[in-house]
């Protein structure tokens, strides 16, 4: 089965019993999984939901703006900008730090968080333009 996903018979069995996936294997990858994770987790107490909300949250990773400078004819003024960010999904990035601060307050590491680099997946990458 493809991460996030359970087979039939699971899902079937879980309308009977709710506790299919108690360890959290069934959380869809992405920004909505860890959202619904710690949703999850803020509403049964279930330290599996709370601990995979953050972990997908932090292995989001970031990145260094690599910034290139547009004018005219595409532009009336210059600008700086970054051609592999966009606002929705930075936009996005923000209201589940914020979800998680208060989802998983009791959870959140003690430890500062190790920074990765971040892959882009189909963007182009500023360096190649």
């Amino acid at each position: 089965m493809p991460p996030g996903r359970c087979a039939p018979e699971v899902w079937t069995r879980d309308k009977a019993t709710n506790s299919e996936g108690p360890d959290a294997q069934y959380v869809f990858p992405g920004q909505g999984g860890a959202r619904l994770a710690a949703w999850a987790y803020s509403k049964t107490g279930n330290k599996a939901f709370g601990q995979k909300a953050i972990t997908m949250l932090l292995e989001q990773g970031g990145g260094i703006a690599n910034l290139r400078t547009i004018s005219t004819p595409d532009t009336l003024n210059p600008v700086e900008e970054d051609p592999r960010m966009s606002t929705n999904e930075a936009s996005q990035t923000s209201l589940s730090c914020i979800e998680m601060l208060e989802l998983c307050k009791d959870m959140l590491p003690t430890e500062t968080a190790v920074r990765r680099v971040r892959e882009f997946r189909g963007r182009p990458s500023a360096s190649r333009q």
